[in-house]
């Protein structure tokens, strides 16, 4: 017959994104903590992140300033319609810095981007040591809050190995699982030379 043995994970690794009391609460509940419950939002951080209408961890995860500079991150690696294209949006970008591809982008202050004057761009640069577009799709702190989003809601977590098989891909409401399998073989009795079948491969007769 076949058992299967289960190993399961609470999900207990998103603890590690966020500070106490936060760290106990599901990714769902999470994203209406203050950005601040963050792991890695310093105070200072914080108060420049609300200064352009981040206050919450789902703010953090649903901004449209860092939602863009992941966009332009990916296409410059060629990735999604914008990255094949190799065009730089106006609407995204200002244009009037002077940039004329997508990698010279990501090399830019954040205030490039359309959704940041220049004071709130470089408020944000210095309180996030985010000296570059690049900087802000990448931050630690952002990451997580875009993590916990997709868990929260049956997406894909954005940083899982897309070749892990899918009941190891944690989603809101369904554990992952480790599943192993194996043969148990159940015997009536002792073997012995003289059963028949018992042992195909030897020749007791000798």
């Amino acid at each position: 017959r076949r058992q299967g043995h289960t190993m399961t994970d609470d999900l207990s690794h998103t603890a590690s994104w966020l500070r106490e009391p936060a760290s106990s609460r599901p990714p769902a509940s999470a994203l209406a903590q203050p950005v601040g419950m963050l792991q890695g939002v310093s105070g200072q951080a914080e108060q420049a992140l609300g200064a352009i209408g981040i206050h919450r961890v789902l703010d953090l995860a649903a901004s449209v300033v860092f939602g863009t500079a992941h966009q332009l991150l990916e296409a410059s690696d060629g990735r999604g319609p914008l990255g094949a294209s190799g065009v730089v949006p106006a609407d995204l970008v200002d244009t009037t810095a002077g940039v004329s591809s997508l990698r010279d982008v990501l090399l830019q202050p954040p205030a490039v981007l359309r959704g940041l004057d220049d004071p709130a761009g470089r408020d944000l640069a210095l309180a996030l040591s985010a000296a570059t577009v690049r900087d802000l799709a990448v931050w630690p702190p952002y990451i997580a809050a875009r993590r916990l989003l997709n868990i929260a809601y049956g997406g894909d977590d954005v940083s899982v190995d897309p070749e892990a098989p899918d009941e190891l891909v944690p989603r809101m409401g369904r554990l992952p699982v480790d599943r192993v399998e194996y043969d148990v073989l159940t015997l009536d009795g002792p073997l012995t030379p003289h059963t028949p079948g018992a042992f195909p491969d030897d020749d007791f007769s000798k």
